[in-house]
């Protein structure tokens, strides 16, 4: 099965206040695990870890490749575990 999946963080270019003074692009990834083929919600045990991206301190990072056929979880992620509220868009 083919796939692209894009993941996107707020565009901060001309969105300067007090607030966001220094702020940058965080490193951001994600990470494609396949489960269970009997899953419907939840996944028990992971499987094999089918792709993992690059952390990229950018916009956004982008996979474009192929799968076997089965059922996967994908977990967007940042390079920094103290990060909050970032807020990103997933495109599948």
């Amino acid at each position: 099965m083919d796939i692209k999946v894009l993941l996107l963080q707020t565009d901060m270019r001309g969105k300067w206040t007090k607030q966001s003074a220094g702020t940058r692009y965080r490193s951001i990834g994600f990470h494609i695990m396949q489960v269970e083929d009997n899953r419907k919600y939840r996944a028990h045990h992971l499987g094999k870890k089918a792709v993992t991206s690059d952390y990229i301190q950018g916009r956004s990072v982008y996979f474009q490749g192929t799968l076997d056929k089965g059922k996967y979880i994908l977990l967007p992620t940042t390079f920094d575990p103290k990060v909050k509220n970032l807020k990103q868009r997933l495109t599948i």
